[in-house]
């Protein structure tokens, strides 16, 4: 599996025909703030906002290219709410083992939208507490089957949060 980044786009691209260098400069010139944009949930600043002023330690965990995925960050205006930006090629899997080996306390969470993955991560560390962003990338019914707590908006996870 090859992660995403504007390089690769534009490889892909000239394998059919199309200017590879023409490609890669009008990614790189126009997918800025206004599209990336679109990878931010209308909530999420809010929900920033309100979790790091809990007082917490929040560790933004990431797969993808590390610098397509720190750019898109850094133009959403999202670095400053965490405390650590973990950026991994494919796999979360080792990462969160070195990060969650030692949490023992109930007072911490794990957000995700991926149902699988936060199953996984729950087999392994079942002190943490979990809930899941649903995202419409997967069937609502892999959420009901989880078992875990789900909302469709961050506002609502914030407040589940504060009430747990």
């Amino acid at each position: 599996v090859v992660a995403y980044n504007h390089q690769r786009h534009a490889e892909i691209l000239a394998s059919y025909g199309f200017d590879k260098k023409q490609i890669f400069f009008v990614l790189e010139k126009f997918v800025k703030k206004k599209i990336l944009k679109k990878f931010l949930f209308v909530d999420s600043i809010y929900f920033l906002k309100k979790i790091k002023k809990l007082g917490q330690k929040i560790i933004l965990l990431s797969s993808g290219e590390k610098k397509f995925q720190k750019n898109k960050f850094n133009m959403l205006g999202i670095e400053k709410y965490f405390d650590e930006i973990i950026i991994v090629p494919n796999e979360k899997k080792k990462i969160l083992t070195k990060l969650l080996k030692n949490i023992k306390d109930k007072k911490n969470w794990f957000i995700n939208d991926k149902v699988g993955e936060t199953l996984k991560v729950k087999e392994k560390f079942p002190d943490l507490n979990y809930v899941l962003k649903q995202s419409l990338a997967w069937p609502a019914r892999e959420y009901r089957q989880s078992g875990l707590p789900f909302f469709p908006t961050l506002t609502q996870i914030y407040e589940y949060i504060i009430k747990h």
